[in-house]
């Protein structure tokens, strides 16, 4: 309780002089096109799409960098990953790739079911409970039985609509419970049961009250855990023929029957949602706005949501006129780390910049 309180004050001081407080990081070369991050222990791990990947030790400062340049990896173009102790898991457009810790070396797997589509990697879970790695692919799910080296195929659709075996985000929910958010709802699975068996998976989209009935479709990008609750971001997109596709957002579920909606309407700068970490009691959400004429996204900056009370604090990254695109989130316990596709920037709420700067006066 103390530790929340006192991040509670220091975040009030750094949005009473929010101008500077996000710092462009040196750890990284400028203009790395970050897709997403992981934290395992000291490490975080970097998808880049262009770059590789990359490992920083956030303690020692020690970078690594798997690349087609380092001749370390075929590959430089990646959408998400995920770590354990034993392995890192890099997922592609063309299928997973897996590095060894112990032999240091880079491994691909390609999946046979799916078609040309099905080896596009577009989320990872490691579950270290059940030893498991969860594989959100675009078309359809996988599971790898990291103990018996296994990999399960499953075809998540409802109704015959395919989107909802598209999927995009795989969140952990404690040790028995499983999200799998798609571009057409959600999919929950206790891990108790059998997935295979019909009625096991429960399936959630924006009818018969869910999410609020919004929007033709519902695209989750991202969700975290507060307490009861579960928030859920949402992404954009409208066009001129289709100005209710998705309708973004930010959404509060009980775990039961009540969804509440957080929008523009209540002080988000955008309702288009890129990731979302959690912090303390804030929800703090990478923002964007769809423009329905040109099919296009305007980045619109990180908000903090505080959950106690609903007030929504906005801070835009900016270096020039153009805003930057934030990808992905996480926070460390001191740092959160923003990457983005113009490099890798961070918040220090210690407010000890110059420790993570590797540039030295």
């Amino acid at each position: 309780m103390l530790k929340i309180r006192f991040l509670s004050l220091i975040l009030i001081a750094l949005f009473s002089c929010s101008a500077g407080i996000i710092v462009n990081s040196d750890l990284l070369p400028k203009n790395v096109k970050i897709k997403q991050m992981t934290l395992y222990n000291d490490e975080l791990w970097i998808a880049t799409e262009g770059n590789g990947i990359f490992c920083i030790n956030i303690k020692s400062k020690e970078i690594q960098n798997y690349s087609i340049k380092l001749s370390n990896l075929d590959s430089d173009i990646f959408e998400c990953i995920a770590a354990s102790d034993k392995y890192v898991w890099a997922g592609s457009t063309d299928g997973l790739y897996i590095f060894d810790r112990e032999t240091q070396q880079w491994s691909k797997r390609k999946f046979s079911k799916g078609g040309e589509y099905g080896n596009w990697i577009r989320s990872l879970c490691y579950d270290p409970y059940d030893e498991v790695l969860w594989i959100g692919r675009f078309i359809n799910l996988s599971k790898f039985d990291i103990k018996n080296n296994r990999f399960y195929d499953y075809d998540l659709t409802v109704n015959n609509e395919p989107k909802t075996n598209n999927i995009k985000m795989i969140k952990l929910d404690g040790d028995s419970v499983v999200w799998f958010g798609t571009e057409a709802g959600l999919h929950k699975f206790n891990k108790r049961n059998n997935i295979d068996i019909p009625g096991n998976v429960i399936y959630y989209n924006n009818r018969e009250e869910n999410l609020r009935v919004d929007g033709e479709y519902v695209c989750v990008s991202d969700m975290v855990f507060v307490g009861n609750y579960i928030w859920f971001g949402l992404d954009e997109f409208k066009t001129a023929k289709r100005p209710n596709f998705n309708l973004g957002g930010i959404y509060r579920f009980n775990r039961k029957s009540i969804w509440d909606k957080y929008d523009d309407s209540k002080g988000l700068p955008a309702n288009g949602i890129y990731s979302l970490e959690r912090l303390g009691h804030y929800i703090v959400a990478s923002t964007y706005t769809s423009v329905k004429t040109t099919k296009s996204e305007i980045p619109k900056g990180i908000a903090f949501l505080n959950t106690i009370n609903d007030s929504i604090t906005v801070i835009k990254p900016y270096e020039s006129e153009e805003e930057i695109k934030i990808t992905s989130l996480i926070f460390d316990g001191q740092i959160l780390w923003i990457g983005t596709e113009n490099g890798l920037y961070f918040i220090n709420f210690y407010n000890d910049f110059a420790f993570f700067n590797r540039k030295e006066e």
